[in-house]
């Protein structure tokens, strides 16, 4: 499922590093997020990188 996290994250003008440690999440994690590769998350994770990002976890979904 992809996502707009990085474009998110960009805006914030944050880097992979900042959102990890915010939202206590591996940088394995994000990167594969980011970059559409099918990835096993759960809604936590979610929850945490639209908090760190300051949006709705609705927000980081694709249309």
């Amino acid at each position: 499922m992809p996502y707009k996290i990085k474009e998110m994250r960009l805006k914030q003008n944050m880097s992979q590093e900042d959102v990890c440690k915010a939202a206590d999440i591996s940088r394995q994690t994000l990167s594969d997020l980011e970059s559409g590769r099918d990835v096993n998350t759960t809604t936590q994770t979610l929850i945490k990188i639209a908090s760190v990002l300051g949006c709705k976890v609705s927000d980081i979904f694709c249309t």
